[in-house]
């Protein structure tokens, strides 16, 4: 009788030990299995939302005019000429600069961002347009400037096509502190309606004379 009870025994323990293993087994499987679904379900909804941002990116870029797109478009950067310029010449649009990094000493007398007039060869002369200030005034530059990001907008009905090359002039004494020329083979995209109409500044200097130049 204790042969039969120890043996009945034994067999229910082993019965419950592979009821366990069966339960572990079929618990891990459906959890795989509803790890495999979310991954899938995850996966779906990627591609849905790629599939609908794709489309309205698109679009944007028709519809944006190019004035509202960042594409600056980097044109050179200034020789150290004199009085310590340097800066990064960019072009934002069909009206405006931006000068990255712009340094520049401040002791020149009577100084001003120049336009070169388009087929200017002589880089000393005068024949171009004083652009006013990064302010929108005609100012000239009274000061030093140390790696500051500036940005020049050109007077009312010119633009970049119209300028050969831009410059940090001196009217006082007809010197180019240094220059960037302009490409003539790229486009530029066309300047927000909502910018300042500037005027042209006429510096209050006689004609100088190329034999002043220092």
């Amino acid at each position: 009788m204790s042969d039969f009870n120890e043996s009945s025994s034994s067999f229910n323990y082993s019965s419950s030990n592979l009821s366990e293993t069966d339960f572990s087994t079929n618990f891990l499987s459906n959890r795989k299995s509803k790890v495999e679904v979310m991954d899938i379900s995850k996966s779906h909804h990627l591609r849905k939302a790629i599939q609908t941002v794709l489309p309205l990116v698109f679009l944007l870029s028709i519809i944006l005019p190019p004035s509202q797109v960042n594409c600056e478009v980097f044109i050179g950067r200034f020789p150290s000429l004199a009085h310590g310029l340097q800066g990064e010449v960019l072009i934002l649009n069909d009206r405006q600069f931006r000068i990255k990094n712009f340094w520049y000493d401040g002791q020149g007398p009577a100084v001003w961002f120049m336009g070169m007039k388009n087929g200017t060869t002589d880089i000393y002369s005068a024949d171009g347009i004083a652009l006013p200030n990064h302010k929108g005034t005609c100012l000239n530059y009274q000061r030093a400037y140390r790696g500051a990001d500036i940005t020049l907008t050109l007077p009312r009905r010119l633009r970049v096509y119209d300028l050969e090359a831009l410059s940090l002039y001196c009217y006082q004494y007809c010197h180019n502190f240094g220059h960037v020329r302009i490409p003539r083979n790229v486009h530029y995209p066309k300047a927000p309606a909502n910018l300042p109409s500037l005027n042209q500044c006429y510096p209050k200097y006689p004609p100088c004379n190329p034999r002043y130049l220092y």
